[in-house]
């Protein structure tokens, strides 16, 4: 079942970029948060930069984390769909082998039937 490999590569590599996207922003805000933008430079808070890149870091990853999860589950339920379709087919094939083999013991029933017909009649 090998045909939505790729999917489920692309897919993965999304929820790892959006993990690494994730843990890069909040390192970038910590960061910013910790030392400021220099000495002596404003009030000294800086949530004014480190709440939107947080905010930012946090809504791309989910975005990134949703998508990547969307393209792994359709990916799965295509694939079930195709292993469903699979085994109906499998099933019709042999549904119409054991049909086959019933009309031919039907039609030599009925030859036979016709013959036992055929010789009463003659007696």
């Amino acid at each position: 079942m090998g045909k939505h490999r790729i999917t489920r590569i692309i897919a993965i590599t999304i929820l790892v970029l959006a993990a690494i996207y994730l843990v890069a922003g909040l390192i970038v805000a910590l960061n910013l948060g910790g030392r400021g933008l220099g000495e002596g430079w404003g009030s000294g808070w800086t949530g004014w930069i480190t709440i939107p890149i947080i905010v930012g870091a946090v809504f791309s990853a989910l975005s990134m984390m949703v998508l990547g999860l969307l393209l792994l589950f359709l990916g799965k339920i295509s694939e079930n769909l195709s292993v469903a379709e699979d085994r109906r087919a499998a099933a019709r094939r042999r549904a119409a082998e054991e049909a086959e083999v019933a009309a031919a013991r039907l039609r030599a029933a009925e030859e036979a039937a016709a013959a036992a017909r055929l010789r009463a009649a003659e007696e």
